[in-house]
């Protein structure tokens, strides 16, 4: 309770952002009324039959309400101050550490709901990107409602599903509300192909995290993640201007044509509004970088597919 009660102290002591105590007020309260209503049932009440045993079956009630309204304030409190005295959330856990914690486990971050899939992705943000979470509403408006987040915006790409399209590890998978009313979300693990794909997800038929292999039902599509210091160390790259690919690391090399690129390249380079007579990478299209040779990128995992850095952003 010190503890607390001095990082109340601290947050008086800065300017804070009244929309940001607003809700956490709300959320605090509606955590307090949805645990209030969850405790009340005929059970608890069953077999009262005078007015002290009434009232303690009452206080137990308020004192388990209560908790939970208090463990909704003092996550949301943390992140506050990590606002203002870091300017990020803390980002200290790789991705396989991360998983390999949370996996098997229900864990309800901000203390609404019980363990919701979005709880998942709030401490993935937090512990493995360094990004403060925020409340956006459904699962589905992670991807619907992308532009209207300026957070999202700046540290996530907005990839729309497509039949080439698989997640990359560390993708935060979106699906649909014509699923359910809410949608979903998840964390791709890299596996899979055009027919399925494996991510790790929370309240997908239990509430504990765990690996789930999908099809593509109900898909949205992804926000990958700009930083990816914590997940696998590659750079993403949006081309600047139209590139020749080419098979090392020097103009010297052979260029690679438009039929040599795997199906997901040459599919992203016509919704570029490239042609694929060009035989380039038209600029607009998104690469990672997986290994850097002088003035030379690396954009292919298993190919030797190279572009010069001259013509591609590095985000971030």
């Amino acid at each position: 309770m010190k503890d607390f009660t001095n990082q109340i102290e601290r947050m008086i002591q800065v300017k804070i952002n009244k929309e940001k105590v607003k809700d956490i007020a709300i959320r605090a309260l509606k955590t307090f009324i949805q645990a209030f209503l969850s405790a009340i049932s005929v059970d608890a009440l069953f077999g009262v039959t005078d007015f002290d045993n009434l009232k303690k079956v009452l206080i137990s009630i308020l004192i388990a309400a209560t908790a939970a309204g208090i463990s909704a304030v003092w996550n949301m409190a943390q992140d506050m101050l990590r606002t203002y005295f870091a300017g990020k959330g803390a980002g200290t856990m790789s991705f396989d550490a991360f998983i390999k914690k949370y996996l098997g486990k229900a864990t309800d971050y901000d203390g609404s709901c019980e363990a919701q899939c979005v709880d998942l992705i709030k401490m993935y943000f937090k512990y493995v990107l360094g990004i403060i979470p925020k409340a956006i509403g459904n699962a589905h408006a992670y991807f619907d409602n992308f532009a209207l987040h300026a957070f999202l915006n700046k540290n996530f790409v907005r990839i729309k599903n497509s039949p080439k399209f698989v997640p990359m590890k560390g993708d935060v998978c979106v699906w649909s509300k014509k699923m359910n009313k809410y949608g979903h979300v998840a964390i791709a693990t890299g596996e899979g192909n055009t027919s399925y794909f494996d991510s790790v997800d929370m309240n997908w038929g239990s509430k504990e995290a765990r690996y789930i292999t999908h099809n593509y039902d109900y898909f949205l599509g992804v926000l990958r993640p700009i930083d990816r210091t914590n997940i696998d160390g590659l750079k993403l790259c949006r081309v600047k201007k139209a590139v020749n690919v080419r098979r090392g690391p020097g103009t010297n090399f052979k260029r690679v044509y438009f039929h040599e690129f795997t199906a997901y390249q040459q599919e992203q380079v016509l919704a570029n509004n490239g042609k694929a007579a060009n035989n380039d990478f038209p600029k607009g299209m998104l690469v990672e970088v997986y290994e850097t040779k002088g003035s030379w990128y690396k954009i292919s995992e298993t190919e030797e597919m190279w572009v010069h850095k001259n013509y591609v952003n590095q985000l971030g």
